[in-house]
């Protein structure tokens, strides 16, 4: 009787030890309140706080050709990327933002899981910032003038093909990368009928933003010089040869 009583008792103190544990590693990320804004409620939320953090969690060299005024640079993509956000105050509020909003997506739920108590995340990333024509820190003619790929060479590209695949891409997209072997595979593929060509958003600033281009992957079609279809996101080789096919 004792002993079995006993046994129950370490049972339940067990049971409360392991309950408190789970309660405390999640209560971190429990307590953090996430939003995600347009460019302009972004920055008008940056303009509003006295104190905070903007976090640019792309590459230093994305980051040198043009960043939001005051923003630290934090690379995702970097092994000590967790300890540099973990010596940073977590009761300030924090701004993260990408080139697109799929590395700040990830870098939020990082911060999360470090405690930050209010996080704002840019929907589109600085593509779409700059689509509204907010300004950016570094970022005057010099760097627009890297444009390799004009507005006038697109037209130019729609007036020479009558059937075109456009994917537009970026080195730092990951998706992108992946996308990369199918699309070349095709390309030779359908040669001759259907033009695939890839545009690299980084050297077509201008364009991206005529094209209000705010995500990438990014797959347009065009026939005799219309858009007859636009889709965003990872397309598999299977999904962009029956793309390929409805043009034939």
């Amino acid at each position: 009787m004792y002993n079995t009583a006993f046994a129950s008792l370490l049972n339940i103190l067990a049971l409360s030890v392991l309950l408190l544990s789970c309660t405390q590693s999640g209560s971190s990320q429990a307590n953090s309140t996430t939003q995600v804004l347009s460019p302009v409620a972004f920055k008008q939320k940056a303009d509003s706080l006295p104190m905070k953090y903007i976090v640019d969690v792309r590459t230093p060299e994305e980051y040198a050709h043009g960043h939001i005024e005051g923003a630290v640079n934090i690379n995702i993509y970097d092994s000590d990327f967790e300890s540099r956000i973990n010596s940073l105050d977590k009761t300030k509020p924090v701004l993260v933002y990408c080139k697109s909003g799929g590395r700040s997506n990830s870098a939020v739920k990082a911060f999360a899981q470090a405690g930050f108590n209010t996080i704002y995340d840019l929907r589109g990333g600085l593509m779409a910032w700059q689509n509204n024509n907010l300004p950016l820190s570094h970022a005057g003619s010099s760097v627009e003038g890297q444009s390799e790929f004009t507005y006038a060479d697109f037209q130019k590209l729609l007036s020479t093909h009558s059937k075109i695949l456009i994917d537009y891409h970026a080195a730092w997209c990951a998706p992108c990368k992946k996308m990369e072997p199918a699309l070349k595979k095709l390309s030779d593929e359908y040669k001759g009928r259907v033009h695939i060509v890839r545009i690299d958003v980084d050297k077509a600033k201008q364009l991206s933003k005529l094209l209000n281009i705010e995500a990438l992957p990014l797959i347009e079609v065009y026939e005799n010089q219309r858009l007859m279809k636009r889709i965003t996101g990872y397309q598999s080789e299977e999904a962009l040869r029956m793309i390929l096919e409805q043009l034939q």
